[in-house]
């Protein structure tokens, strides 16, 4: 079972000139870190398949 309390999106990031790293966001109904979504708009997102 899960806790809705523990429930986490991660993103996988780079930067360009090459360092990487994690940003967390708490995802949920009662999540109330903005800080996260409004970074993850500003990044650009790159899919490899």
């Amino acid at each position: 079972m899960s806790d809705p309390d523990d429930n986490l999106i991660v993103y996988a990031i780079e930067s360009k000139d090459g360092q990487k790293g994690t940003l967390l966001s708490p995802y949920g109904v009662y999540a109330e870190d903005t800080t996260s979504a409004e970074l993850a708009a500003k990044l650009t997102v790159k899919r490899e398949v």
